[in-house]
């Protein structure tokens, strides 16, 4: 091989080297970008089998985004990377699956759906309550039947005795289920709402009668409520523990 030959293959070597080098710089010499996928699906009423428009996909995980199905029920959403989640939310509706989770191409991903009465509510809320509390169950669902129980079993909507029709007075420790129908619809899960009494302490009484007395006097103070603690002031301040006194022998008052 002569010299010039040599001196040919080495700036041959020399420009591949280069070009290479040129080649990898291109590159950024970082990760390769991650590939992406498109996904599409229906969501369709369970009764009908008609597509619901007006439901929102939420995407979460590798990818976030969303979508709104159209009037036929159809979504789609390009660009996705990575593993994600997609649940379909609209109020009213409850969905099956309730969330798919997906990390390829599909266009299968799809959900049902059915309507659910809103389940009752009740005022006041569950807790301790006065004898003769009246309790108010109500839906917001428009046109919904609620049914309810007190004996602690599930309400039944063929037992038209279980139909609320007024409100439910409390006179002792008290457990409502109730449960909202409409027909049409998924009948509300059953709530659960408990009531207990709470006793409440008379008012102290005077002894003698408020009023005008000549002269000191002692004023005996007592209250009919068994038990009952008795805290007073006498500057016309609010009575409390940290700010009263606790009464134990009659109270002298000066004329």
């Amino acid at each position: 091989m002569g010299k010039e030959t040599m001196i040919r293959h080495y700036l041959l070597l020399k420009c591949l080297f280069i070009f290479c080098l040129i080649l990898a710089g291109c590159g950024g010499g970082g990760s390769p970008e991650p590939s992406t996928y498109n996904l599409s699906g229906r969501v369709t009423n369970v009764e009908t089998q008609e597509g619901i428009p007006g439901v929102n996909i939420l995407l979460t995980g590798g990818f976030t985004g969303t979508a709104t199905t159209n009037e036929n029920g159809d979504w789609s959403v390009i660009g996705v990377t990575g593993t994600v989640t997609v649940t379909p939310q609209k109020e009213g509706w409850e969905f099956d699956p309730e969330f798919r989770t997906v990390s390829k191409a599909s266009s299968n991903v799809n959900f049902s759906a059915t309507t659910r009465v809103a389940a009752p509510t009740a005022k006041p809320a569950p807790g301790g309550v006065a004898a003769g509390t009246e309790v108010t169950l109500t839906t917001t669902t428009a046109g919904a039947f609620i049914y309810y129980t007190l004996d602690g079993n599930n309400p039944d909507k063929e037992d038209s005795n279980q139909l609320y029709q007024s409100p439910v007075v409390i006179n002792e420790d008290t457990t409502i289920k109730a449960t909202a129908v409409k027909e049409g619809m998924t009948d509300s899960e059953i709530v659960t709402f408990a009531y207990n009494i709470i006793i409440q302490v008379a008012a102290p009484e005077f002894s003698p009668a408020p009023g005008s007395h000549s002269g000191e006097i002692e004023v005996s103070v007592t209250s009919p409520t068994e038990g009952a603690e008795i805290w007073y002031t006498i500057d016309g301040s609010t009575p409390a523990p940290a700010s009263g006194e606790l009464y134990v022998t009659p109270i002298t008052v000066a004329e």
